[in-house]
């Protein structure tokens, strides 16, 4: 079962990839979406940069400054905002924020020492935005506390500027008010996009979990055994919760312990989520995955996934236990006669068919009764069954007659099958000896008459004398055995 249940798990681990791919795509989504936020707000704040210096030198009355400096500055400011989006940033995202940063103070303090702007008035009011503007940006897209630390780099620029350029009482008083409320300002940015970031990642595990519930509750209606549905349940449940070691204990019997018992549990100290699947008689088993701490929301799937997948393995139970009832035989345990058909069915050219007949069974059921009749049929059902490979089939024909299919059985072969058959039987010292008749099934012939064939030899090894095989080789007719 083990290893059936490893191979299930290859076959349906498409809810596990997809989730997970899911899951995935949602984080890569994120980061590509954080760095191509901060690359078109970084073209968007250079590019207005040099635009606001372009029309500082066209629309305000500038003295003791380098005009022709200055609209060469913001002209190149402008040029060198449309290659920022050439930048690695989904590479070397935060390298290339960083960079961002310290290029445009560096490139402040460097371009005023030559249009010397900082001697103008307006100085005093452009510059804390320019650099109020940095230090926001940098908190959109750089952790908390980078803010603080830009912000504490802008306002030593900032003064040295404002001193340089003569106005060294404004300056203080600027740097007084500006650097702590961009600061604050940028820290405040920082923690809402983090926490936007963290509730969208949130959201989209969340949405991740329900898809792979109902991805997984779709598949298993499509599920053929039991160790298939099983597998399907881990893999959903891997999915679901991000877990791993998931494994699945049935109950020994189904436990009825009410609807009201909570059917999820949560072991902090080893991480474990515990999940008991139920169904509409009770607790099938449990499913148990190693998770971080599940929020209440994970919880509440776990219970949705209690429910729809329990009920689920519940109906495919009842169906596996109703199929096996129609194609066993409830006093041997081996096929009946319906599971006898479905292998004639399935006869390939070179398959051999054996079918047994109890010798004067009859009188085993007058003189000893039909409870030692039936311990016969089931010594001999038993024994049939250490016969079988695992492509081969044995079942209860009808009455005290069995059938049994031996694939791909050359003609010696099947001779040799039908003696050791015989004395095999003989050495268990049985109340009744039985008798054989096969045939080889051809490839021009029907099943039909292969099954024919095999039981004209069986009335031929009946009338020979019984306890013995005879192989069908187109003998005539004789009468019916008993």
């Amino acid at each position: 079962m083990t290893g059936d249940l490893v191979m299930a798990s290859r076959r349906v681990g498409g809810v596990d990839v997809l989730a997970r791919g899911r899951r995935s795509d949602a984080t890569m989504g994120g980061a590509e979406s954080a760095s191509r936020l901060a690359s078109r707000s970084a073209q968007a704040l250079i590019f207005g940069a040099g635009l606001v210096t372009l029309l500082n030198t066209v629309l305000s009355p500038l003295r003791a400054v380098n005009v022709g400096a200055l609209r060469v500055t913001g002209a190149a400011t402008v040029a060198a905002s449309f290659g920022v989006s050439k930048l690695p940033w989904e590479k070397r995202g935060r390298l290339v924020s960083y960079g961002v940063v310290v290029a445009a103070i560096v490139a402040l303090v460097a371009t005023d020492r030559w249009h010397h702007y900082s001697r103008n008035d307006a100085a005093i009011a452009v510059y804390p935005i320019f650099f109020i503007l940095v230090i926001a940006w940098a908190g959109l897209t750089q952790p908390r506390g980078t803010a603080t630390i830009v912000a504490c780099l802008s306002g030593v620029a900032l003064a040295w500027m404002l001193s340089s350029g003569g106005h060294g009482s404004a300056a203080w008083q600027c740097i007084a008010v500006t650097v702590p409320a961009a600061a604050i300002l940028g820290e405040v940015v920082s923690w809402a996009y983090g926490r936007a970031l963290r509730l969208g990642r949130l959201d989209a595990d969340r949405r991740a979990a329900l898809e792979a519930l109902v991805s997984g509750a779709s598949r298993l209606h499509g599920a053929l055994t039991a160790e298939e549905s099983e597998a399907i349940v881990l893999a959903t449940a891997t999915a679901m919760f991000a877990g791993h070691d998931t494994h699945f204990e049935p109950a020994d019997q189904t436990i009825d312990d009410g609807p009201e018992c909570d059917d999820t549990h949560y072991d902090p100290a080893n991480r474990e989520l515990s999940i008991r699947l139920r169904g509409q008689s009770g607790v099938l088993g449990t499913v148990t995955t190693i998770v971080d701490q599940p929020d209440s929301f994970l919880l509440d799937a776990a219970r949705l996934y209690s429910q729809h997948v329990g009920t689920r393995l519940e109906q495919l139970r009842v169906i596996d236990a109703l199929t096996d009832a129609a194609t066993h035989d409830a006093l041997t345990g081996i096929g009946n006669r319906r599971a006898a058909q479905a292998s004639i069915q399935t006869l390939q050219p070179g398959d051999a068919i054996f079918i047994l007949d109890l010798d004067h069974f009859k009188t085993i059921n007058d003189s000893l009764g039909h409870q030692a009749g039936d311990q016969v049929l089931t010594h001999l059902a038993d024994y049939l069954r250490t016969f079988t490979r695992p492509t081969d089939s044995v079942a209860r024909y009808g009455g005290e007659e069995f059938l049994l299919i031996s694939r791909a059985t050359p003609h010696e072969a099947a001779h040799h099958i039908a003696d050791r058959l015989l004395d095999g039987w003989r050495a268990q010292r049985p109340l009744v000896t039985f008798s054989i008749g096969y045939a080889i099934h051809n490839e021009d012939d029907p099943a039909e008459l292969t099954i024919e064939h095999a039981d004209t030899a069986l009335y031929e090894a009946k009338r020979e004398g019984r306890d013995r095989a005879h192989q069908y080789t187109h003998i005539a007719e004789t009468r019916p055995r008993t």
